[in-house]
């Protein structure tokens, strides 16, 4: 979140080791994603909205506080521009600068709910996309140690050219599609028998080159016109993360024999957070490599 925060607002979050405001909005983010999710699963909770009790009555005040974070700095950065303290706000590279030279009109009046939606969305995309994506990924990682081994291998190799090819699927105009991404990415027919199996190999082709599949058949991002804003994003970190942390260090989890549990959530993530040992690579038996 710390770093979707520095491109999306040009401000240093510090949830790892701050406190205060930063870490009571991360809390309430992460609360408000979790109970909207269970929406989806309780007939009831238009009711409870109504009504104004137990998860509705939580969701209501997390949304309360991550609204009143995410107003005070888009109206602080607004002010900053308005009063020319940004003497050339095109020097600003953080994304809300540039939004709000979109969103205000010829009076002068900024749309504030229109820049709370977009920032919200970005932030949506660019946190839950990479630090669940990572925990999971370094959490396989740490199950089959011999997948580390290969990163390693493969992160010394030079990367002489990265060439992504485009997809031809699409949509037709009019078609409602529901779809599940977390049975999709488990179903045998689309993947293999080995469905459920770790093995990242099976994104390369014969070459050793990464082979893309459509959108519409890897769904974590969805596809088409809406597809996830922070994909990109979100793919670029994790590789930079993934490369650089197992490039120099080996990881275990700490209690090996410990459960891991998702937290229901947009996003799936782990329970608790994902506790782990990390280990030089200099200090591990050469046998690894072998």
């Amino acid at each position: 979140m710390d770093s979707i925060f520095t491109i999306a607002f040009g401000l240093d979050l510090d949830t790892m080791g701050g406190s205060g405001e930063g870490i009571r909005f991360a809390t309430a983010f992460d609360d408000a994603s979790e109970f909207t999710l269970l929406r989806y699963v309780n007939p009831f909770w238009k009711m409870m909205r109504l009504l104004n009790v137990g998860t509705e009555a939580m969701l209501k005040e997390r949304i309360k506080v991550v609204d009143e974070f995410v107003y005070k700095r888009i109206r602080a950065r607004a002010q900053e521009i308005s009063d020319g303290k940004a003497q050339d706000p095109d020097s600003r590279q953080d994304i809300l600068s540039r939004f709000i030279q979109t969103a205000t009109n010829d009076s002068g009046k900024v749309d504030y709910k229109y820049l709370r939606d977009i920032i919200l969305n970005i932030v949506i995309a660019g946190n839950d996309t990479t630090a669940g994506a990572l925990a999971w990924f370094l959490y396989m990682a740490c199950k089959q140690p011999e997948i580390q081994a290969k990163i390693y291998r493969e992160d010394n190799k030079e990367c002489l050219l990265d060439d992504v090819l485009p997809d031809g699927s699409g949509v037709s105009k009019g078609d409602i599609v529901f779809y599940v991404p977390y049975a999709m990415g488990r179903m045998e027919y689309l993947w293999g028998k080995d469905a459920d199996v770790f093995r990242p190999e099976r994104w390369l082709n014969a070459n050793g080159e990464f082979q893309p599949e459509s959108p519409f058949k890897f769904s974590a991002f969805q596809a088409g016109p809406r597809i996830c804003l922070g994909k990109e994003f979100a793919y670029r970190q994790m590789k930079i993360f993934a490369a650089v942390l197992l490039r120099f260090f080996v990881f275990r989890l700490s209690d090996e024999k410990a459960s891991v549990n998702y937290r229901t959530m947009i996003t799936l993530h782990i329970e608790g957070g994902l506790h782990l040992t990390a280990t030089a690579w200099e200090r591990v038996t050469a046998c690894w490599l072998q």
